[in-house]
C-alpha cells in the first residue's frame, strides 16, 4: 500500500503547472469547480508538506490573464473558520466568522 503523504500537494502542483500560461487549462479548472478546492489547500497540512506554497502558485497560474477566474475568486465569501493555530488557542485567542459582516474576527476566551 503506497503512502498518501503528499498526494494532495502533488495534485495541486500538477494543476498549477498545467495552468501556467495555458488559457484552456485555466478555464477547465474553473469549469470543473476546482478553484475553491485549491484555495482550501492554502492551509498548513502536515500530511502534505508544501501544499500551501503550491496552492498559492496554482492560484497565481490560474488567474494570470484570466478575468473569469479572478472574478470567481473575488465573489467568494468566507464560509467558516477551518482551524485555529494551536499557538493562538493556548493563549486563549480564537478566530470566528462574524455571520453579520462575513468577516473573520479575533476573539478572546
Amino acid at each position: 500500500l503506497r503512502s498518501t503523504i503528499g498526494l494532495k500537494r502533488d495534485l495541486v502542483r500538477v494543476l498549477g503547472n498545467m495552468c501556467y500560461e495555458d488559457r484552456a487549462s485555466q478555464d477547465e479548472v474553473r469549469e470543473h469547480g476546482a478553484i475553491p478546492l485549491i484555495l482550501a489547500c492554502t492551509n498548513v497540512d502536515e500530511s502534505n508538506p508544501f501544499a500551501k506554497e503550491w496552492s498559492i502558485l496554482a492560484v497565481r497560474n490560474m488567474c494570470e490573464g484570466n478575468l473569469e477566474n479572478q472574478a470567481l475568486i473575488a465573489k467568494l465569501q468566507p464560509q467558516n473558520v477551518q482551524s485555529v493555530p494551536p499557538e493562538l488557542s493556548q493563549k486563549g485567542v480564537g478566530v470566528e466568522l462574524n455571520k453579520e459582516t462575513g468577516k473573520i474576527q479575533v476573539v478572546r476566551d
